[in-house]
């Protein structure tokens, strides 16, 4: 329903025979313009039009030739079917409602909300700048979308990312779906596949945000074939499911932002959405979170170090313990690897409990003596399932490649989505498939930073 409310005071609008919105507090808009033919009323929206057609009634999708040449009165500042301007636009709005609603959460698409209207702004703000006329009609003949300046072609213009609209466009079944339940699409080209975007982003990040001093600092996970992440930011009484506006775009190798474009108590919505080489080629949206920022700065969160649960399961404990993980001083966790048919391995897992949620950092430091084969270790991470480390994923640049403790340690940001507030880190080397050299790790410190 766009503008509801509106008609709740509008003089004579309850004469126009529609009855009252379900709530009572305004009547139902009269979706035909000029009183011209008999009644097609919304059935709960007191707005200016109702662009769910299942709203209406009589119900069913609404067309040039079923809807606005039988009941949108004549105008000489008409749309194309010269008809009432207003009136006319029903076809258009409800194939960009239907885009969104109908046909891009259902396969092969299968969008959330989120996903859907980020797509769907894109293709209506990019698609629709050329649009000369968004359909040809000719009352008591037919209509459609193919004229070169037509909605339709202008939108499918506006998926594409090859300059082909021949090979099919990333969406191509849905925005033709969607137009051509109103009679306003093209059958040329054909709209047989959902053509593009080969080795695009598919997977929807996992988002943290969390409020700060007259900030929002976020993170989110990685997907790994993003070229780029777009930032979205929405604030006031609808929070996340309404005026999503992109306030950055960076790239495929950033996973954190901080917005300072604050005001002290007020709470922002944010999440994220990957994309590839072209915008025409974007992933799913990230869940959202909303956030309050404060003035006041908050106190910093302790490290939070590993719990004596920990476990090797390839490999010894060559001297020390997780003790010795907890403080840097030098004193080391030993570790060395074992072979596992007829090779070298080392795999062993630090329990971390009571991590707060938000956007964790590792904080390591190590060294890799002088070894038999020099083996690199690198560090991954895992969400507590049951009890049980779940998929561990890699920390990039959480890597031990050198025979010195660096200064101060390193660290390597990953995102702290975890049910609960348990995590699993582990570490192993990085050539498990050769080799049957057993080399060693010295581990001074291992430390989750959360802001």
């Amino acid at each position: 329903c766009i503008g509801y409310g509106w008609a709740t005071h509008v003089i004579g609008n309850a004469s126009e025979g529609c009855g009252s919105t379900l709530d009572g507090t305004g009547y139902n808009v009269r979706q035909n313009d000029g009183d011209n033919g008999p009644l097609h009323c919304a059935t709960d929206c007191s707005g200016v039009r109702e662009a769910d057609y299942g709203k209406h009634n009589p119900t069913g999708p609404d067309t040039p030739q079923n809807f606005v040449c039988t009941s949108c009165g004549t105008s000489a500042f008409g749309g194309p079917c010269g008809r009432e301007a207003h009136c006319e636009t029903a076809p258009i709005n409800q194939a960009a409602w239907d885009l969104v609603n109908r046909d891009f959460p259902i396969t092969p698409f299968n969008y959330d909300s989120a996903t859907a209207y980020n797509i769907a702004s894109r293709l209506f703000y990019q698609g629709s700048a050329n649009i000369g006329s968004w359909y040809t009609c000719s009352c008591g003949a037919l209509a459609d979308g193919c004229n070169g300046d037509s909605g339709y072609i202008q939108w499918i213009t506006a998926d594409d990312d090859n300059g082909n609209l021949f090979d099919g466009t990333p969406h191509m079944t849905a925005i033709y779906n969607a137009f051509s339940r109103h009679s306003i699409a093209c059958s040329a080209p054909a709209p047989i596949m959902n053509g593009g975007c080969s080795g695009g982003p598919t997977l929807a990040p996992t988002f943290v945000a969390k409020g700060g001093a007259l900030k929002a600092d976020m993170c989110w996970s990685a997907d790994t074939a993003a070229s780029n992440y777009w930032v979205f930011k929405t604030d006031g009484q609808a929070g996340c499911d309404s005026g999503r506006t992109r306030i950055a775009t960076l790239s495929g190798t950033t996973r954190t932002f901080t917005d300072t474009e604050v005001a002290e108590g007020r709470p922002y919505c944010y999440s994220v959405m990957p994309a590839g080489t072209t915008d025409k080629c974007a992933g799913a949206s990230s869940n959202c979170v909303c956030v309050t920022p404060t003035t006041t700065v908050p106190p910093p969160n302790p490290e939070v170090t590993a719990s004596t649960d920990h476990q090797t399961i390839w490999g010894t404990i060559f001297s020390g313990s997780v003790v010795n993980t907890r403080v840097s001083d030098n004193s080391n966790e030993v570790l060395k690897e074992a072979l596992v048919g007829g090779v070298s391995k080392l795999s062993h897992i630090w329990k971390f409990i009571n991590v707060p949620s938000g956007c964790w950092t590792l904080r390591f430091e190590g060294n890799r003596p002088s070894n038999n084969e020099s083996d690199n270790f690198k560090f991954s991470w895992a969400p507590d399932v049951g009890g049980s480390p779940g998929t561990f994923t890699d920390i990039a640049g959480a890597v031990i490649d050198k025979g010195f403790d660096p200064a101060g340690g390193l660290t390597a940001s990953f995102n702290g989505t975890a049910p609960g507030s348990t995590i699993y880190i582990k570490i192993q080397d990085t050539n498990q498939t050769s080799g049957t050299g057993l080399d060693k790790v010295n581990i001074d410190y291992l430390g989750i930073i959360v802001p």
